[in-house]
């Protein structure tokens, strides 16, 4: 996942947004969070967006550049 940031991220223009679509655990949301602040991103939004298995959702953020 932070392979697929590192390459888009540069593209985007100051006050850009990324929507980002990732499937995972709950518990593993403050770790996504690291990740997007180190790429100079800030979740705007985070929503989720069905169960996809057991214990595991799909979510989506709104990125902010």
């Amino acid at each position: 996942m932070d392979g697929i940031l590192a390459q888009f991220a540069p593209f985007v223009q100051e006050t850009g947004i990324i929507h980002f679509y990732t499937f995972n655990a709950g518990n593993e949301i403050p770790d996504l969070n690291e990740t997007f602040a180190g790429r100079g991103l800030i979740p705007a939004r985070y929503r989720s967006c069905g169960n996809v298995a057991p214990g595991i959702r799909r979510r989506a953020f709104d990125l902010v550049k």
